[in-house]
């Protein structure tokens, strides 16, 4: 990642240097900026499923969940993964579009995670559409991997 004054002194040339600071921005809680360098991210390279998932992230974020689920979608498009299938299911719940939430989160119940996090979020998603068993599943999954 970009550190310091790096995003002062240097333009990012790569996807994965703007990926960077859109990182940095997020991470200094910076939403207007982060955006705004997501949105050259994904103009620059508009095959980059990683910064459609940022801009989806970040849209989220703003409560922009038309534009969110746009974007998630194109990063699906570019590369299915259960981390970006996930998010489009969140996107979709938090939108109140509760039956499509519940549809998209069906290819994910027998998902195996790397990482607790994921559990737990996926958890918790089955847990509000009162699908409890595929719940506690990813709950045990969470615990297995080191997580609460």
């Amino acid at each position: 990642m970009l550190r310091g004054n790096a995003m002062t002194t240097t333009t990012p040339s790569s996807k994965e240097q703007l990926a960077d600071r859109v990182g940095l921005c997020i991470d200094k809680n910076d939403i207007p900026l982060a955006l705004a360098t997501c949105q050259k991210l994904t103009r620059e390279f508009p095959d980059y499923a990683y910064g459609w998932y940022l801009a989806s992230f970040l849209l989220k974020k703003q409560g922009r969940y038309a534009e969110a689920l746009t974007a998630i979608d194109r990063a699906l498009l570019h590369a299915w993964s259960d981390k970006y299938q996930l998010h489009k299911a969140r996107c979709l719940f938090e939108a109140d579009d509760i039956a499509a939430a519940a549809a998209a989160v069906v290819p994910l119940r027998d998902s195996s995670f790397s990482d607790a996090r994921s559990h737990n979020e996926l958890g918790a998603l089955l847990h509000l559409l009162k699908d409890y068993p595929n719940a506690l599943k990813h709950y045990a999954k969470a615990i297995a991997r080191g997580g609460s």
